[in-house]
């Protein structure tokens, strides 16, 4: 019972401590760009669908969540 008793204290402690609250999101944007070549370096890639994608997160590391997709255009090029 005093097992029991603690828990629910060490509990209401830490939720009141404010550990649990969701901190406000970070609204910074940021850019990848770049070129996508063939193996022999020169060639661009068109039409290429590309994802950014976000790995090993939330309580069991094991989430991911897609960020964007885009497709390279004539020159090869891509932008996130």
């Amino acid at each position: 019972m005093k097992k029991c008793l603690v828990l629910v204290v060490v509990c209401c402690l830490l939720s009141s401590c404010g550990w649990f609250k969701k901190e406000e999101e970070n609204h910074t944007l940021y850019t990848v760009e770049g070129t996508m070549y063939d193996r022999d370096g020169v060639t661009p890639l068109v039409g290429k669908n590309l994802e950014l994608v976000v790995m090993g997160f939330g309580l069991t590391r094991k989430n991911t969540e897609d960020l964007a997709h885009c497709t390279t255009d004539a020159k090869g090029n891509y932008h996130f």
